[in-house]
């Protein structure tokens, strides 16, 4: 970190770090960043921030904060990241301070529109103010609340499943295939945070999301974070659980891939869905508590709308049954034209009897 400070402090000191090992090994550097994010490896903030003022000095300018996004951003990299912070927001750990700066678009959402889910038993204000002198029992309060969430986790996996008759309008009733059917327009969403989705008169705007060997470890730490801390809020779960719903097979991850929204380097569209439905069965999840809900409201009601039309269902399996691939449709187009030669051929051998 003290390395990192130098040059971020001046970037014209990058290319003097070369006897740093650490920087100068481009793997070492990139698993340094993937394991100081591992929940597993989090310690408490206030004891880094301790830390890191045994080694600044009295006109240090860049904040520990500001350090540890900067660090990490190059896992998935963003303009101005350190604007994307709250100075006023006091942070558990590192993951807890890199996750924060996914946040800043669904906060101001849930600010202005509310949040659908009930409140939290433990907020961020609460921790903040225990004594922070007492560092064994702040780890053995974070022990517990692990223990108690996977001990609900193991007793009521089946949250989901057990509500969703009476949820069905705060999740998503339909894969990618059968929305874009419905006439729902799916398109990337430009210049935004990564967790903003918007719907608005057909249109279905998701933000890029990129899937590789550095961002698969990142989400999981986030979504791992959010299950075992009732104060930090299921934005992540949130997301992925929408897209698992979206996600049915191969040929949804194909439409999310044709319009720029998932860009993936798993090898192929199959493995993509098959991480991201195997992820969401490993979720706990509430739809009471999504910041979605009227977003995937209203897709449903325009899907019902859709469906609930015999004839547009008899003319989808028709289509998906006979007219599926373009050599169908040619070979339909032939019968008609020799049906029709047949006709004409018939009526000009019958004509000239009669006439």
């Amino acid at each position: 970190m003290d390395k990192h400070k130098e040059t971020v402090d001046d970037p014209s000191r990058q290319k003097k770090t070369v006897d740093d090992p650490i920087f100068e090994t481009r793997w070492m550097l990139r698993t340094l960043q993937r394991d100081l994010l591992m929940l597993e490896n989090q310690l408490p903030f206030f004891v880094l921030e301790e830390l890191f003022k045994l080694t600044s000095t009295d006109q240090e300018e860049t904040s520990l904060p500001v350090l540890a996004v900067t660090f990490f951003n190059p896992l998935l990299p963003r303009e101005d990241i350190a604007a994307k912070l709250d100075k006023e927001e006091e942070y558990d750990h590192l993951l807890d301070v890199f996750r924060s700066t996914f946040l800043s678009a669904v906060r101001k959402k849930v600010k202005a529109h509310g949040w659908s889910g009930s409140s939290h038993n433990l907020s961020m204000p609460a921790i903040a103010s225990q004594d922070r002198n007492l560092i064994l029992d702040v780890f053995l309060t974070t022990f517990l609340s692990a223990v108690q969430a996977c001990t609900r986790r193991g007793t009521h996996g089946s949250f989901s499943s057990s509500h969703s008759s009476a949820s069905q309008d705060r999740q998503l009733n339909h894969c990618a295939i059968e929305v874009q059917e419905a006439g729902v327009e799916i398109q990337k969403q430009e210049n935004c945070d990564l967790l903003d989705i918007s719907y608005n008169d057909g249109v279905l705007k998701i933000p890029p999301l990129p899937i590789n060997d550095d961002t698969v470890p990142l989400f999981f730490n986030f979504i791992a974070f959010e299950q075992c801390d009732d104060a930090a809020r299921p934005f992540f779960t949130n997301f992925f659980m929408f897209l698992d719903s979206l996600i049915y097979s191969k040929l949804d991850v194909q439409i999310l891939h044709r319009e720029a929204i998932i860009n993936h380097a798993l090898g192929s569209n199959k493995a993509v869905a098959i991480l991201i439905n195997t992820l969401a069965r490993q979720i706990v999840y509430d739809p009471s508590q999504c910041y979605l809900s009227a977003e995937m409201k209203k897709v449903n009601h325009r899907c019902k709308v859709y469906y609930e039309s015999k004839l547009r269902t008899w003319w989808r399996n028709l289509v998906r049954k006979y007219f599926s691939n373009p050599w169908s449709i040619l070979s339909l187009a032939a019968a008609i034209l020799l049906l029709i030669l047949t006709v004409v051929q018939t009526f000009y051998t019958i004509y000239p009897v009669y006439k």
